[in-house]
C-alpha cells in the first residue's frame, strides 16, 4: 500500500507544471532554470521512493514521474517531453547512465544543432549503455520504457525536419 501512495505521489509530482507557475511570475525565465526544475523534480520523486519504499518502489516512481510530466492532468494539451523528468529520475538509479546521455547529447547538439537529433542519440545511447552496464532488469525496463516514451514523443518533430520546417537550435547565453 505505501509503495502505491508512493508511485502515485511521484505521477503527481511529475504532473504539477511548476515551470508554468514560473513563467506566469516572469515574462522570461532561461532553458536551463527551467532544466534544472524539471531534473529536481526527477530526482525527488525518484529519490523519496528510494529511501521510503526501497529499490523496486523507486524504479517504478521513477517511470511514474516521467507519465506525470508528459501526461498531466493539469495540462489542457498534452504536458512536456519529460526529458529532463527521465534523466532526473534514472540519475537516482544510475548516475554513470545518464552523465553518459549527458556528454552525447550536448556532443550532438554542438554537431547536429537540432535538439530532437540530440534527444534520439542520447535516448538510444541511454538505453543501449543500460542494457550492457546496468546489473539488473529492472533497470532495463525503466530505461527502455522511459526512452521508448521519450522517443515517441519526438514523433512530429521528426516529421517537421523531413519536410523542412524544423528548426536549428541558437546558442544565447543560457544564464541571462
Amino acid at each position: 500500500m505505501k509503495g502505491l501512495l508512493l508511485i502515485g505521489l511521484a505521477y503527481v509530482l511529475g504532473a504539477i507544471p511548476l515551470a508554468e507557475w514560473i513563467k506566469q511570475k516572469k515574462r522570461y525565465v532561461p532553458h536551463l532554470y527551467l532544466s534544472m526544475i524539471y531534473l529536481a523534480k526527477g530526482m525527488i520523486a525518484t529519490g523519496a521512493a528510494w529511501m521510503i519504499g526501497g529499490l523496486m518502489i523507486a524504479h517504478m516512481a521513477a517511470i511514474a514521474v516521467v507519465i506525470g510530466q508528459m501526461y498531466s492532468f493539469f495540462y489542457s494539451t498534452r504536458g512536456e517531453k519529460g526529458m529532463m523528468v527521465a534523466a532526473g529520475a534514472i540519475f537516482i538509479l544510475s548516475p554513470v547512465i545518464i552523465l553518459i546521455g549527458a556528454f552525447i547529447y550536448l556532443f550532438s547538439l554542438l554537431i547536429t544543432r537540432y535538439l530532437f537529433l540530440s534527444t534520439f542519440f542520447s535516448t538510444i545511447a541511454v538505453i543501449l549503455i543500460s542494457l550492457v552496464v546496468a546489473s539488473h532488469a529492472m533497470l532495463w525496463l525503466v530505461t527502455i520504457t522511459i526512452g521508448l516514451m521519450i522517443l515517441f514523443r519526438q514523433k512530429k518533430h521528426w516529421q517537421r525536419y523531413r519536410r523542412g520546417l524544423e528548426p536549428p537550435y541558437h546558442w544565447r547565453k543560457p544564464f541571462s
